[in-house]
């Protein structure tokens, strides 16, 4: 078979071929430079991982600088995901109760005590602006100190029942409306690291790691 780059300089349209080629190497480097970045964030997906837990462990052990314990064993056993999380929250809104409510039904509940709670910070808010305009007429009168004083533990009750409500509500959005969201990688890691610095004997530890999706972060050990 003649060659085609022989053939194509006794052709009237060799710029044709020859840019042909000159895509065609292009695209050539284009899948090499993608095939080696997968290839690189593969790895740099593995080693963060030991990366993360070793410097974690160097720093609350209070390792020298440069020293790194060894990791026998590292694992990661289990994904946790925004189903997971959302699933841990119905159970526990529930756990007076005989039965797991649905979670559309512990949505309803809350956004019901948030709009109860709201309601009554506004008028225990109205009520302490009136008994601010009596204080003066009321100076040494020991019942309206008392009685001020329950409105305002009223007061900051209610705005901590609604931190938590609304902490709450805004916890059970996200993870039913993202339930694939990978939220926490969970590494069980068995590691050795020497006892002081003068004593070369060497402990073995086992420790649970609960890493960010990225392998970036320690978010729990126990």
């Amino acid at each position: 078979m003649p060659n085609v780059f022989l053939c194509a300089v006794d052709q009237t349209n060799t710029d044709g071929y020859f840019r042909i080629y000159i895509l065609y190497k292009k695209m050539m480097k284009t899948i090499l430079r993608v095939a080696f970045a997968v290839v690189l964030l593969v790895s740099c997906k593995h080693d963060r991982k030991k990366d993360t837990i070793s410097e974690y462990i160097r720093y609350i052990r209070r390792l020298p600088a440069g020293t790194y314990p060894e990791l026998v064993t590292l694992q990661e056993v289990r994904v946790i995901k925004g189903i997971d999380s959302l699933q841990w929250l119905v159970a526990d809104y529930s756990k007076e109760l005989k039965f797991i409510l649905p979670v559309d039904t512990v949505r309803s509940n809350i956004a019901k005590d948030i709009l109860y709670n709201t309601q009554l910070l506004n008028k225990t808010n109205q009520r302490l602006d009136s008994l601010a305009m009596l204080k003066d007429k009321f100076k040494d009168d020991s019942f309206f100190e008392s009685y001020s004083k329950s409105f305002v533990e009223l007061k900051n009750f209610t705005e901590q029942q609604l931190l938590e409500l609304k902490y709450l509500q805004y916890q059970l959005n996200k993870y039913h409306k993202d339930e694939d969201e990978i939220l926490s990688r969970q590494i069980d890691c068995e590691y050795r690291l020497n006892k002081t610095a003068s004593d070369s004997t060497k402990r073995t530890k086992k420790q649970t790691f609960f890493l960010s999706s990225d392998y970036k972060r320690v978010q729990l050990v126990r």
